[in-house]
């Protein structure tokens, strides 16, 4: 993948971390078969997610926006796998 400016290393570099943050959490949860995590902090979590990823999908700019696209849709799949096991 090619990088056509080098200010988008940061963009990947925090959606990557802030999309494997929650990565632990998925694995106990999957271990021991329930999420620890309250239902109201998951779902603000989810609605968020969703709304961020309408926003940047919506967004027209020069910049690019797959870093925060990835971001988005990754931690929607984390949240439903959380909501899931809770």
């Amino acid at each position: 993948m090619k990088v056509s400016n080098k200010k988008e290393i940061f963009g990947w570099l925090g959606s990557f971390f802030l999309t494997v943050c929650a990565i632990p959490e998925v694995i106990i949860s999957i271990q021991i078969g329930i999420c620890q995590l309250s239902y109201s902090f998951l779902i603000l979590w989810g609605i968020g997610e969703v709304f961020a990823c309408i926003y940047i999908i919506l967004k027209s700019q020069k910049v690019s926006l797959l870093p925060l696209i990835f971001n988005g849709l990754f931690n929607i799949l984390i949240v439903t796998t959380l909501l899931y096991f809770k």
